[in-house]
């Protein structure tokens, strides 16, 4: 149980890592380079990973400890019902993750989060509003009034 544990955590944590990276990398060339920095600051990445390489740390631990304590029937006998929780926290975890990353990498999430990025850190630069003296204005005005209509989130109409 623990060696089949490890040996299909370590595939599924390398097929993941692979599909991944190549989802990042074609939306990074698609529309932004700034969309890989948002994919590496992703916390449900992190945690992802982070269960994905416990469970598989575990397992192997687990089986380096077996032949030490096989003895101890009260250790062996929790080890394999531990490393079978642990796997089954691993696959609901990714099924979450790939609900996850196929949201995450929607062109609209892309850009959205590329703008609250951006904004941010114009607000981050700039935090003095400016002042829309329109005395203070060269070029050309006109009479005609302008209005902006802002809308309330992004989406696509």
């Amino acid at each position: 149980m623990l060696s089949v544990t490890a040996t299909s955590i370590a595939t599924l944590t390398a097929l993941v890592l692979t599909i991944v990276t190549v989802m990042v990398q074609l939306a990074s060339d698609k529309y932004s380079h700034r969309a890989l920095r948002t994919f590496l600051q992703d916390r449900h990445s992190h945690l992802t990973l982070g269960v994905f390489v416990g469970t598989f740390t575990f397992a192997v631990l687990a089986l380096l400890g077996l032949d030490a304590t096989i003895e101890d029937g009260v250790v062996v006998g929790l080890t394999i019902p531990a490393a079978f929780g642990l796997a089954v926290v691993t696959i609901g975890i990714f099924v979450s993750y790939i609900d996850h990353i196929v949201h995450a990498v929607r062109g609209t999430s892309i850009i959205t989060r590329i703008g609250s990025d951006t904004r941010g850190e114009m607000d981050r630069l700039y935090p003095d509003p400016i002042d829309a003296d329109v005395s203070d204005v060269s070029g050309e005005l006109t009479d005609e009034p302008q209005v902006v209509i802002s809308a309330p989130r992004p989406g696509v109409v």
